[in-house]
């Protein structure tokens, strides 16, 4: 903390205290998110998320507030007005919160509305074409798949000429990119980001190539997004078994291709919904030799439920 003073048009001496761990520094996040859970869960009965600490929910009988946390930023949904308003009366007396209305924008993600469809999407569109302008990814031709090489620990830079290359390229900050896309809007790109992350401490050349790439293909498919349907939508489901779930069903749906051009082991992906939540998402390699998609999906179908216990 540091200490300033000063006296304002009346002559009247102030003394300000600024404290820098709760602005600017590396710890910030933390700190705010630990003054707004005490205040959330001890003052007004919210729940914290076992699995995502930044978020918090309270339910009166059939309603409910949800609220996410980012550093001192945050948004709320909720499907009933007079909690709204309970909730919202008390962060502007405890905290001076200011309420925007409706998100548009939120950490690169937009975020479109119909209300006469009763539909919600987030797409992270905008955001895709800001990055692939400042990195050249909208002129570098399209790959087919994203990550169409094997990544090893064996891949290393070859001298120092070429690690203090490497040094100089931001392998960390674009990684982070395709990390973030793959969090919000497309788990089909995990396996590739997993084995691009494995190599961060110590890229060679061409995993930045191959990094480059990979957010090539993003870039191809940034209309990717995902709509939430309200009550009143008319969307009905194209999966037959899901239309019957229960709040209490489980669900399982996974893919995979059988391979690359250079590693016939299969790329799996699998994700496992309670109801609609989405509880697990896994990506990974499977250490066996596949001729086809469908010994492939077979494999992963066998395999789901040990990643899932």
């Amino acid at each position: 903390d540091e200490l300033f003073k000063y006296n304002n048009k009346n002559g009247v001496p102030y003394i300000h205290s600024y404290r820098y761990s709760v602005y600017g520094g590396k710890q910030s996040g933390h700190l705010w998110w630990r003054e707004v859970s005490i205040f959330l869960v001890d003052k007004l009965g919210f729940i914290s998320l076992t699995n995502l600490h930044a978020v918090f929910a309270k339910q009166v009988g059939t309603k409910i507030i949800w609220v996410g946390i980012f550093v001192d930023d945050g948004e709320c949904f909720y499907n009933d007005a007079e909690l709204f308003a309970w909730f919202q009366k008390r962060m502007i007396n405890r905290f001076g919160a200011k309420f925007m209305g409706r998100v548009g924008h939120y950490l690169g993600g937009e975020v479109q509305y119909d209300d006469n469809a009763d539909i919600t999407t987030i797409k992270l569109k905008s955001y895709m074409e800001q990055i692939a302008t400042q990195w050249g990814f909208d002129k570098m031709k399209h790959p087919r798949i994203p990550l169409d090489e094997e990544i090893t620990a064996s891949q290393q830079p070859q001298n120092d000429k070429d690690k203090h290359f490497m040094k100089n390229k931001p392998y960390a900050e674009l990684l982070g990119i395709l990390g973030w896309f793959r969090t919000q809007v497309g788990p089909q790109y995990g396996y590739a980001f997993n084995r691009l992350a494995s190599v961060t401490s110590n890229p060679a050349l061409m995993h930045f190539r191959l990094l480059k790439r990979c957010l090539t293909h993003v870039y191809r498919s940034r209309n990717l997004g995902w709509t939430c349907h309200g009550i009143h939508s008319s969307h009905k489901l194209d999966i037959p078994e899901l239309e019957h779930m229960g709040p209490e069903d489980l669900f399982i749906l996974f893919d995979s291709n059988f391979g690359t051009q250079d590693c016939s082991y299969p790329q799996v992906s699998a994700q496992a919904y309670l109801g609609f939540a989405c509880i697990m998402d896994v990506s990974t390699q499977i250490k066996l030799t596949a001729t086809s998609t469908c010994e492939a999906e077979m494999v992963i179908g066998h395999l789901t439920p040990y990643h899932f216990a």
